[in-house]
């Protein structure tokens, strides 16, 4: 009842972020159907959209001093219109003044019209990465969840100064920590957790290979490294997984785990000249 209990929860959630998220796409899609908005990303060349936001951003910032010129240029010719009213070629100076409005419109225009485009397209670009990246990112991000025991709950891509994607971890604090701010553990168990979610969704659209790991665990603690086997044994039954450990503690967790083969080898490594005495491995491979 307790497990039955615990599956309603997980799909009511479920039921619910889908919701949420058809809402979000709906008022980010501007109302156009998923259907619509999926045949427009998949027309979408990336490459070029891309090419073409640099255009546009490049000629922003150009329009964006002309408006400053402009808008000087303006000031100057409302300071001389003003000088009119005592007689000085008020003509003329008025006639200029209106040439300078006409230029400083047209800028303006233009400018908004590039702008809206900008935004438009970074939108457009944005939703295509999300519909590429989301499902690996997420399953990735639940994997490293549960390698960490919750201190982190996800993944997500943010851009940096130079505009390059660049990934972050989300704390349970909801603290966006970038790659390099992990510890050494934490960026193992993220390198895990991506490799991971990548070998599940080759396996899925193609003849599953064998994953062969040596000392995978080295930085992880035995929380961690339970965490890490259990996921491993999941991951066994899409694909066999070999891992190769010389810390007796890491064989004692894999034993605990259901589906699991230790296998013992002993390796005469003087004859390799490693060192001067056997060193006895251990195989932990899932059956197939």
């Amino acid at each position: 009842l307790d497990q039955a209990i615990a599956r309603a929860r997980h799909r009511d959630g479920l039921a619910a972020e889908t919701s949420r998220l058809g809402q979000a796409l709906l008022a980010q899609g501007d109302g156009l159907a998923e259907a619509a908005l999926r045949t427009d990303a998949a027309g979408t060349d990336p490459d070029l959209a891309v090419a073409r936001l640099a255009e546009i951003e490049f000629e922003t910032a150009g329009l964006g001093q002309e408006l400053v010129r402009l808008s000087a240029e303006r000031t100057r010719a409302e300071a001389a219109l003003a000088e009119m009213h005592d007689g000085r070629d008020a003509s003329a100076s008025a006639q200029q003044a209106q040439h300078a409005l006409a230029d400083a419109r047209g800028a303006a225009e233009r400018y908004a019209r590039l702008h809206v485009a900008r935004v438009l397209l970074r939108a457009g670009i944005d939703r295509f990465r999300r519909e590429q990246q989301g499902p690996l990112l997420r399953t990735a991000g639940a994997h490293f969840s549960r390698l960490t025991g919750g201190r982190y709950i996800r993944l997500g891509v943010a851009e940096d100064s130079a505009g390059r994607d660049v990934l972050q971890a989300i704390r349970d604090t909801g603290i966006e920590c970038p790659v390099e701010a992990l510890s050494e553990g934490a960026r193992d168990q993220l390198f895990l957790a991506l490799r991971v979610a990548t070998i599940e969704a080759h396996a899925a659209n193609a003849e599953p290979m064998p994953l062969i790991a040596d000392d995978l665990l080295v930085n992880f603690d035995d929380t961690r490294a339970s965490a890490a086997l259990a996921l491993l044994t999941q991951l066994g039954r899409a694909t066999q997984v070999i891992l190769f450990t010389h810390h007796d503690h890491i064989v004692d967790l894999a034993a605990g785990q259901p589906g699991v083969h230790v296998q013992h080898l002993r390796v005469d490594a003087g004859s390799m000249g490693l060192c001067p005495k056997p060193r006895q491995d251990s195989v932990l491979e899932r059956l197939t």
